[in-house]
């Protein structure tokens, strides 16, 4: 990643807030904690104001490098997982991980397929308006407490065979 230029991310709530209404989710219904100081901080990519998740226009190959180094430090330091705002380019695979963190996909933007099959989710999980592009697999997942799909959504096909949901879905 190209950090050079010495700037850092802007994505903030706000812009996360107009994501979600183009995707007709009800911003009063939104839930996160101290949503106003919520931004971005990680440094920008290639100089422009995004960093490489919340960049438009990316290398692949870059960005998974870059997601696996970035999910490994959230893994380890961070109460949450989060995602909100990410556009992941071409195909994504998360396939048979165990998440024992609550996890966020708010806003997010899959642009190719992605694949979470048998993926474990041990805390809430939110997908609250993220799009699929793409198709999108969650066969034989498991989510152990809340999952919200609210306003999320679904260009091709949402596979879910053999998904368990233990909590409210």
């Amino acid at each position: 990643m190209d950090t050079s230029w010495g700037r850092v991310c802007t994505f903030d709530y706000k812009e996360l807030i107009e994501i979600l209404r183009e995707r007709g989710f009800p911003i009063e219904d939104l839930k996160i904690t101290n949503l106003k100081s919520w931004r971005c901080y990680r440094e920008s990519y290639k100089g422009s104001d995004r960093c490489i998740f919340h960049a438009e226009e990316k290398d692949p190959k870059e960005f998974l490098k870059s997601f696996d180094k970035e999910l490994e430090r959230m893994e380890r330091e961070d109460k949450v997982i989060d995602f909100r705002g990410f556009i992941f380019p071409a195909k994504f695979d998360l396939k048979s991980r165990v998440f024992d963190k609550p996890i966020f996909f708010t806003g997010a933007t899959f642009t190719g397929p992605a694949d979470f099959s048998d993926v474990t989710f041990l805390e809430d999980a939110d997908f609250t308006g993220a799009e699929f592009q793409d198709e999108v697999e969650f066969n034989m997942s498991k989510f152990q407490k809340v999952v919200s799909f609210n306003d999320a959504i679904f260009e091709k096909h949402g596979i879910f065979n053999r998904t368990k949901f233990q909590d409210i879905a």
